[in-house]
Protein backbone atom coordinates (compact mmCIF):
# COMPACT_ATOMS: atom_id res chain seq x y z
CA UNK A 1 0.00 0.00 0.00
CA UNK A 2 1.40 3.38 -1.01
CA UNK A 3 1.63 5.91 1.78
CA UNK A 4 -0.33 9.10 1.07
CA UNK A 5 1.39 12.31 2.26
CA UNK A 6 -0.40 15.65 2.09
CA UNK A 7 1.34 18.94 2.91
CA UNK A 8 -0.47 22.20 3.52
CA UNK A 9 0.53 25.61 4.92
CA UNK A 10 -1.73 27.94 6.89
CA UNK A 11 -1.46 30.93 9.23
CA UNK A 12 -2.70 31.46 12.78
CA UNK A 13 -4.18 34.94 13.07
CA UNK A 14 -4.88 34.36 16.76
CA UNK A 15 -1.15 34.15 17.56
CA UNK A 16 0.27 37.39 16.13
CA UNK A 17 3.99 37.91 16.67
CA UNK A 18 6.24 40.97 16.15
CA UNK A 19 5.11 43.53 13.56
CA UNK A 20 1.58 42.08 13.87
CA UNK A 21 2.53 39.18 11.61
CA UNK A 22 0.82 35.80 11.80
CA UNK A 23 3.00 32.70 12.23
CA UNK A 24 2.96 30.22 9.36
CA UNK A 25 2.22 26.61 10.26
CA UNK A 26 2.51 23.41 8.28
CA UNK A 27 -0.07 20.63 8.41
CA UNK A 28 1.11 17.14 7.50
CA UNK A 29 -1.29 14.28 6.87
CA UNK A 30 0.20 10.83 6.45
CA UNK A 31 -2.62 8.45 5.58
CA UNK A 32 -5.07 9.31 8.39
CA UNK A 33 -2.60 10.77 10.90
CA UNK A 34 -2.21 14.56 11.31
CA UNK A 35 0.63 16.74 12.62
CA UNK A 36 0.88 20.55 12.79
CA UNK A 37 3.83 22.72 13.77
CA UNK A 38 5.21 26.23 13.25
CA UNK A 39 7.88 26.65 10.58
CA UNK A 40 9.33 29.84 12.18
CA UNK A 41 8.16 32.10 9.38
CA UNK A 42 5.51 34.81 9.66
CA UNK A 43 3.53 37.01 7.31
CA UNK A 44 1.15 39.97 7.40
CA UNK A 45 -2.35 38.42 7.41
CA UNK A 46 -3.47 40.62 4.49
CA UNK A 47 -0.59 39.27 2.39
CA UNK A 48 -1.57 35.61 2.81
CA UNK A 49 -3.62 33.88 0.12
CA UNK A 50 -5.62 31.14 1.86
CA UNK A 51 -6.43 29.50 -1.48
CA UNK A 52 -2.95 29.16 -2.99
CA UNK A 53 -1.30 28.94 0.46
CA UNK A 54 1.28 31.51 -0.61
CA UNK A 55 2.26 35.11 0.11
CA UNK A 56 0.71 37.61 -2.29
CA UNK A 57 2.92 39.89 -4.36
CA UNK A 58 6.08 39.70 -6.43
CA UNK A 59 8.41 41.66 -4.13
CA UNK A 60 11.43 40.29 -2.24
CA UNK A 61 9.35 39.82 0.92
CA UNK A 62 6.90 37.49 -0.87
CA UNK A 63 9.59 35.76 -2.90
CA UNK A 64 11.71 34.90 0.14
CA UNK A 65 8.85 33.35 2.10
CA UNK A 66 7.34 31.52 -0.88
CA UNK A 67 10.76 30.11 -1.74
CA UNK A 68 11.14 28.89 1.85
CA UNK A 69 7.70 27.23 1.72
CA UNK A 70 8.57 25.54 -1.55
CA UNK A 71 11.89 24.28 -0.14
CA UNK A 72 10.24 22.90 3.00
CA UNK A 73 7.65 21.07 0.93
CA UNK A 74 10.26 19.61 -1.42
CA UNK A 75 12.48 18.57 1.50
CA UNK A 76 9.59 16.69 3.09
CA UNK A 77 8.77 14.92 -0.19
CA UNK A 78 12.42 13.97 -0.60
CA UNK A 79 12.53 12.84 3.03
CA UNK A 80 9.55 10.53 2.42
CA UNK A 81 11.28 8.98 -0.59
CA UNK A 82 14.60 8.52 1.23
CA UNK A 83 12.94 7.02 4.33
CA UNK A 84 11.15 4.50 2.14
CA UNK A 85 14.33 3.69 0.19
CA UNK A 86 16.31 3.15 3.39
CA UNK A 87 13.48 1.06 4.88
CA UNK A 88 13.13 3.41 7.87
CA UNK A 89 9.81 3.68 9.75
CA UNK A 90 7.67 6.19 7.88
CA UNK A 91 6.15 8.33 10.62
CA UNK A 92 5.32 12.02 10.76
CA UNK A 93 7.95 12.51 13.46
CA UNK A 94 10.61 10.89 11.28
CA UNK A 95 9.52 13.01 8.33
CA UNK A 96 9.80 16.18 10.37
CA UNK A 97 13.21 15.29 11.76
CA UNK A 98 14.49 14.19 8.36
CA UNK A 99 13.43 17.55 6.97
CA UNK A 100 15.36 19.27 9.75
CA UNK A 101 18.53 17.45 8.76
CA UNK A 102 18.19 18.74 5.21
CA UNK A 103 17.47 22.23 6.51
CA UNK A 104 20.49 22.27 8.78
CA UNK A 105 22.84 21.32 5.99
CA UNK A 106 21.54 23.98 3.61
CA UNK A 107 21.32 27.16 5.72
CA UNK A 108 24.47 29.19 6.32
CA UNK A 109 25.19 31.79 8.98
CA UNK A 110 25.91 34.91 6.88
CA UNK A 111 22.81 34.43 4.73
CA UNK A 112 20.76 33.79 7.87
CA UNK A 113 22.30 36.87 9.53
CA UNK A 114 21.35 39.03 6.52
CA UNK A 115 17.79 37.74 6.71
CA UNK A 116 17.47 39.01 10.28
CA UNK A 117 19.15 42.32 9.45
CA UNK A 118 16.39 42.89 6.89
CA UNK A 119 13.80 42.33 9.60
CA UNK A 120 15.62 44.77 11.90
CA UNK A 121 15.45 47.43 9.17
CA UNK A 122 11.66 47.04 9.13
CA UNK A 123 11.61 47.50 12.93
CA UNK A 124 13.48 50.82 12.58
CA UNK A 125 10.63 52.22 10.49
CA UNK A 126 8.22 51.14 13.24
CA UNK A 127 10.33 52.84 15.91
CA UNK A 128 11.12 49.50 17.64
CA UNK A 129 14.80 49.25 16.72
CA UNK A 130 17.54 51.89 16.59
CA UNK A 131 19.83 52.66 13.65
CA UNK A 132 22.86 52.50 15.94
CA UNK A 133 21.94 48.99 17.10
CA UNK A 134 21.52 47.90 13.47
CA UNK A 135 24.93 49.41 12.73
CA UNK A 136 26.52 47.29 15.50
CA UNK A 137 24.82 44.13 14.21
CA UNK A 138 26.07 44.91 10.71
CA UNK A 139 29.61 45.36 12.02
CA UNK A 140 29.41 42.04 13.89
CA UNK A 141 28.18 40.30 10.74
CA UNK A 142 31.01 41.81 8.67
CA UNK A 143 33.63 40.66 11.20
CA UNK A 144 32.09 37.19 11.20
CA UNK A 145 32.20 37.12 7.40
CA UNK A 146 35.87 38.18 7.39
CA UNK A 147 36.67 35.52 9.99
CA UNK A 148 35.05 32.78 7.89
CA UNK A 149 36.99 33.90 4.80
CA UNK A 150 40.24 34.03 6.76
CA UNK A 151 39.80 30.77 8.67
CA UNK A 152 37.91 28.56 6.22
CA UNK A 153 38.56 30.27 2.85
CA UNK A 154 34.80 30.40 2.25
CA UNK A 155 32.20 33.13 1.83
CA UNK A 156 29.76 31.46 4.22
CA UNK A 157 29.58 28.65 6.78
CA UNK A 158 26.87 26.09 7.70
CA UNK A 159 25.06 26.98 10.90
CA UNK A 160 24.87 23.30 11.83
CA UNK A 161 28.69 23.16 12.08
CA UNK A 162 29.09 26.11 14.46
CA UNK A 163 30.36 24.84 17.82
CA UNK A 164 32.25 26.14 20.86
CA UNK A 165 35.57 25.86 19.04
CA UNK A 166 34.19 28.07 16.27
CA UNK A 167 33.08 30.68 18.85
CA UNK A 168 36.44 30.65 20.64
CA UNK A 169 38.33 30.99 17.36
CA UNK A 170 36.09 33.89 16.38
CA UNK A 171 36.86 35.61 19.67
CA UNK A 172 40.61 35.12 19.13
CA UNK A 173 40.21 36.54 15.64
CA UNK A 174 38.50 39.68 17.00
CA UNK A 175 41.23 40.08 19.60
CA UNK A 176 43.85 39.99 16.86
CA UNK A 177 42.27 42.88 14.97
CA UNK A 178 43.70 46.34 15.50
CA UNK A 179 40.21 47.83 15.27
CA UNK A 180 38.88 45.70 18.18
CA UNK A 181 41.36 46.53 20.93
CA UNK A 182 38.80 47.01 23.71
CA UNK A 183 37.43 43.89 25.37
CA UNK A 184 33.95 45.38 25.73
CA UNK A 185 33.78 46.02 21.97
CA UNK A 186 34.65 42.37 21.32
CA UNK A 187 32.02 41.19 23.79
CA UNK A 188 29.36 43.33 22.09
CA UNK A 189 30.15 41.74 18.72
CA UNK A 190 30.00 38.28 20.27
CA UNK A 191 26.68 39.15 21.92
CA UNK A 192 25.26 40.24 18.56
CA UNK A 193 26.31 36.95 16.96
CA UNK A 194 24.97 35.04 19.99
CA UNK A 195 21.57 36.66 19.48
CA UNK A 196 21.45 35.44 15.87
CA UNK A 197 22.49 31.97 17.07
CA UNK A 198 19.56 32.05 19.51
CA UNK A 199 17.23 32.57 16.56
CA UNK A 200 18.88 29.64 14.80
CA UNK A 201 18.27 27.49 17.89
CA UNK A 202 14.60 28.53 17.85
CA UNK A 203 14.47 27.54 14.18
CA UNK A 204 15.93 24.09 15.00
CA UNK A 205 19.03 24.77 12.92
CA UNK A 206 21.31 23.80 15.82
CA UNK A 207 21.08 21.05 18.42
CA UNK A 208 23.25 22.81 21.02
CA UNK A 209 24.04 26.42 21.87
CA UNK A 210 27.74 26.97 21.00
CA UNK A 211 27.82 29.95 23.38
CA UNK A 212 26.55 27.97 26.36
CA UNK A 213 29.15 27.68 29.13
CA UNK A 214 31.45 30.22 27.50
CA UNK A 215 31.79 33.19 29.84
CA UNK A 216 32.42 36.56 28.21
CA UNK A 217 32.77 39.26 30.87
CA UNK A 218 32.63 43.00 30.27
CA UNK A 219 35.38 45.11 31.78
CA UNK A 220 34.21 47.63 34.36
CA UNK A 221 34.31 51.08 32.81
CA UNK A 222 34.01 54.50 34.40
CA UNK A 223 30.92 56.19 33.01
CA UNK A 224 31.41 59.89 32.29
CA UNK A 225 28.97 62.32 33.91
CA UNK A 226 28.86 65.98 34.96
CA UNK A 227 29.07 67.42 38.45
CA UNK A 228 26.63 70.10 39.63
CA UNK A 229 29.08 72.93 38.93
CA UNK A 230 29.69 71.62 35.40
CA UNK A 231 25.94 71.47 34.71
CA UNK A 232 25.71 75.09 35.87
CA UNK A 233 28.59 76.09 33.60
CA UNK A 234 26.73 74.76 30.57
CA UNK A 235 23.35 76.14 31.63
CA UNK A 236 24.65 79.64 32.33
CA UNK A 237 27.08 79.98 29.41
CA UNK A 238 26.16 82.81 27.02
CA UNK A 239 26.08 81.15 23.61
CA UNK A 240 25.52 83.51 20.66
CA UNK A 241 25.49 80.85 17.90
CA UNK A 242 21.94 79.54 17.54
CA UNK A 243 22.81 75.97 16.50
CA UNK A 244 25.08 75.61 19.55
CA UNK A 245 22.44 77.12 21.83
CA UNK A 246 19.85 74.61 20.62
CA UNK A 247 22.18 71.65 21.26
CA UNK A 248 22.96 73.02 24.74
CA UNK A 249 19.23 73.14 25.54
CA UNK A 250 18.62 69.58 24.35
CA UNK A 251 21.63 68.33 26.33
CA UNK A 252 20.51 70.11 29.51
CA UNK A 253 16.99 68.76 29.01
CA UNK A 254 18.46 65.23 28.97
CA UNK A 255 20.52 66.00 32.09
CA UNK A 256 17.27 66.69 33.95
CA UNK A 257 15.15 63.90 32.46
CA UNK A 258 17.60 61.04 31.85
CA UNK A 259 16.26 60.48 28.34
CA UNK A 260 18.59 58.71 25.92
CA UNK A 261 19.15 60.20 22.46
CA UNK A 262 16.55 58.06 20.66
CA UNK A 263 13.93 58.89 23.30
CA UNK A 264 14.40 62.66 23.30
CA UNK A 265 14.47 62.70 19.50
CA UNK A 266 11.03 61.06 19.33
CA UNK A 267 9.55 62.89 22.32
CA UNK A 268 6.13 64.28 21.42
CA UNK A 269 3.18 65.95 23.10
CA UNK A 270 1.44 62.61 23.67
CA UNK A 271 4.24 61.61 26.06
CA UNK A 272 3.49 64.52 28.43
CA UNK A 273 0.89 63.32 30.92
CA UNK A 274 -0.29 64.25 34.42
CA UNK A 275 1.47 62.35 37.17
CA UNK A 276 0.10 61.07 40.46
CA UNK A 277 1.21 64.35 42.08
CA UNK A 278 -0.74 66.48 39.59
CA UNK A 279 2.41 67.74 37.85
CA UNK A 280 3.51 67.06 34.28
CA UNK A 281 5.42 63.82 33.72
CA UNK A 282 7.04 62.18 30.74
CA UNK A 283 5.53 58.72 30.30
CA UNK A 284 7.14 56.98 27.37
CA UNK A 285 8.31 53.52 26.35
CA UNK A 286 12.03 53.50 25.63
CA UNK A 287 13.04 53.19 21.98
CA UNK A 288 15.73 50.65 22.82
CA UNK A 289 13.88 48.26 25.12
CA UNK A 290 10.18 49.20 24.87
CA UNK A 291 10.17 49.41 28.69
CA UNK A 292 8.11 52.26 30.10
CA UNK A 293 9.91 55.17 31.79
CA UNK A 294 8.08 57.64 34.06
CA UNK A 295 9.85 60.95 34.63
CA UNK A 296 8.47 63.92 36.62
CA UNK A 297 9.45 67.13 34.77
CA UNK A 298 11.89 69.19 36.83
CA UNK A 299 11.80 72.98 36.44
CA UNK A 300 14.90 73.28 34.17
CA UNK A 301 13.37 70.76 31.76
CA UNK A 302 9.99 72.56 31.83
CA UNK A 303 11.61 75.88 30.95
CA UNK A 304 13.34 74.36 27.94
CA UNK A 305 10.05 72.95 26.62
CA UNK A 306 8.41 76.34 27.16
CA UNK A 307 11.27 78.03 25.29
CA UNK A 308 10.52 75.91 22.23
CA UNK A 309 6.78 76.34 22.73
CA UNK A 310 6.35 72.57 23.08
CA UNK A 311 6.09 72.10 19.33
CA UNK A 312 9.00 73.27 17.14
CA UNK A 313 8.43 70.57 14.55
CA UNK A 314 4.78 70.63 13.55
CA UNK A 315 5.16 68.01 10.80
CA UNK A 316 6.55 65.30 13.06
CA UNK A 317 4.87 66.49 16.25
CA UNK A 318 8.13 66.45 18.17
CA UNK A 319 8.84 68.71 21.12
CA UNK A 320 12.51 69.52 20.51
CA UNK A 321 14.52 70.08 17.28
CA UNK A 322 16.93 67.17 17.82
CA UNK A 323 19.51 66.68 15.02
CA UNK A 324 21.33 63.43 14.19
CA UNK A 325 23.32 61.78 16.98
CA UNK A 326 26.54 62.42 15.03
CA UNK A 327 25.87 66.17 14.72
CA UNK A 328 24.74 66.36 18.32
CA UNK A 329 27.98 64.82 19.60
CA UNK A 330 30.08 67.04 17.32
CA UNK A 331 28.41 70.19 18.67
CA UNK A 332 28.77 68.95 22.25
CA UNK A 333 32.54 68.91 21.79
CA UNK A 334 32.34 72.62 20.91
CA UNK A 335 30.21 73.28 23.98
CA UNK A 336 32.70 71.45 26.22
CA UNK A 337 35.52 73.62 24.86
CA UNK A 338 33.53 76.84 25.28
CA UNK A 339 32.61 75.90 28.86
CA UNK A 340 36.16 74.68 29.65
CA UNK A 341 34.96 71.23 30.61
CA UNK A 342 37.63 68.58 30.11
CA UNK A 343 35.27 65.68 29.59
CA UNK A 344 34.12 63.92 26.44
CA UNK A 345 30.53 65.09 26.26
CA UNK A 346 28.16 62.81 24.36
CA UNK A 347 24.40 62.45 24.38
CA UNK A 348 24.73 59.52 26.76
CA UNK A 349 26.70 61.46 29.40
CA UNK A 350 23.52 63.48 29.97
CA UNK A 351 21.63 60.31 30.92
CA UNK A 352 24.46 59.33 33.26
CA UNK A 353 24.46 62.83 34.75
CA UNK A 354 20.76 62.61 35.53
CA UNK A 355 21.09 59.19 37.16
CA UNK A 356 24.17 60.01 39.22
CA UNK A 357 24.35 63.75 39.97
CA UNK A 358 20.72 64.84 39.73
CA UNK A 359 19.00 61.76 41.18
CA UNK A 360 21.14 59.36 43.26
CA UNK A 361 23.37 62.08 44.75
CA UNK A 362 20.27 63.88 45.99
CA UNK A 363 18.93 60.87 47.83
CA UNK A 364 16.50 59.54 45.21
CA UNK A 365 16.12 55.81 45.78
CA UNK A 366 17.58 53.25 43.41
CA UNK A 367 14.06 51.93 42.71
CA UNK A 368 12.79 55.39 41.74
CA UNK A 369 15.77 56.04 39.47
CA UNK A 370 15.24 52.66 37.79
CA UNK A 371 11.61 53.62 37.09
CA UNK A 372 12.63 56.95 35.58
CA UNK A 373 15.38 55.43 33.43
CA UNK A 374 13.11 52.63 32.21
CA UNK A 375 15.17 49.86 33.80
CA UNK A 376 13.40 46.58 34.51
CA UNK A 377 15.53 45.92 37.62
CA UNK A 378 17.74 47.99 39.92
CA UNK A 379 20.67 45.78 38.88
CA UNK A 380 20.84 47.82 35.66
CA UNK A 381 20.78 51.06 37.67
CA UNK A 382 23.57 50.13 40.09
CA UNK A 383 26.29 50.99 37.58
CA UNK A 384 25.34 54.63 38.11
CA UNK A 385 25.59 54.43 41.92
CA UNK A 386 28.96 55.88 42.89
CA UNK A 387 30.14 56.29 46.47
CA UNK A 388 30.80 60.01 46.53
CA UNK A 389 32.59 62.05 49.20
CA UNK A 390 29.67 64.50 49.39
CA UNK A 391 27.16 61.71 49.92
CA UNK A 392 29.32 60.09 52.61
CA UNK A 393 29.66 63.40 54.43
CA UNK A 394 25.92 64.05 54.40
CA UNK A 395 25.08 60.56 55.61
CA UNK A 396 27.72 60.50 58.37
CA UNK A 397 26.05 63.58 59.93
CA UNK A 398 23.19 61.27 60.93
CA UNK A 399 25.41 59.40 63.40
CA UNK A 400 28.00 62.04 64.35
CA UNK A 401 26.15 63.23 67.45
CA UNK A 402 25.42 59.66 68.55
CA UNK A 403 29.05 58.73 69.04
CA UNK A 404 30.68 61.51 71.07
Amino acid sequence: MENDLKIQFFIKKSKLVKNDEAPIYIRLKLNDILMEYAIHKSVKPNRWDSVSKRVLGDDTYAEDINTALHDIKENLKRAKTEIEVFKEPLTLENLRNWGKKEKKIDIKIISYFNEHLSKYKELIDLGKFSKNTLKRYNAAKNHLHDFIKDKFKKEDYPISQIDKKFVRNFKFYLQSLGTCKKNNTIIKYLSNVSMIINYALDDDLLDKDPFRGINFEYDDTEIAFLEDDEIDKIRNKNLTIERIDVIRDIYVFCCFTGLAFGDVKHLSREHLKPGIDGNTWIKKNRQKTDVKSMIPLLEPAKKILEKYNYCPDMKKGRLLPVPSNQNMNAYLKEIADLCEIEKNLTTHTARHTFATTVALNNGISMEAVAGMLGHTTTALTRKYARIREKLIAENIKKITDKYI
